[in-house]
């Protein structure tokens, strides 16, 4: 009976983390998506992502003029620190790649 309880409890602990992982993905995949929506659209993009079971913070802002520099200041004082992103932390040849990807 022990060597049940521990097969189920092991496979819930799986579901857990699988799901946990598509969550970390789709958050990156939205992040990226702000990026690339900012470069083809030429926009102004701030994206803010919190995660409610553990309170994590992921941040995106493609920002020249300084709109939302306020509402990043403000968020420095969360725990678990945030994780700001901005357009510098991606590259162009996410983008080109992307387009041949498509193309071929």
């Amino acid at each position: 009976m022990t060597s049940q309880k521990f097969r189920i409890d092991s496979m819930t602990m799986l579901q857990k983390k699988r799901k946990r992982q598509q969550r970390n993905r789709r958050g990156s995949t939205l992040l990226k998506k702000a990026y690339e929506l900012s470069i083809m659209a030429n926009a102004e993009v701030f994206l803010g992502i919190r995660f409610r079971d553990t309170g994590r913070i992921k941040t995106f802002c493609a920002d020249t003029t300084g709109i939302w520099s306020s509402h990043l200041s403000h968020l420095d004082s969360y725990y678990p620190i945030p994780e700001h992103k901005t357009s510098s932390d991606f590259s162009e040849s996410t983008l080109e790649g992307k387009s041949e990807e498509e193309a071929a």
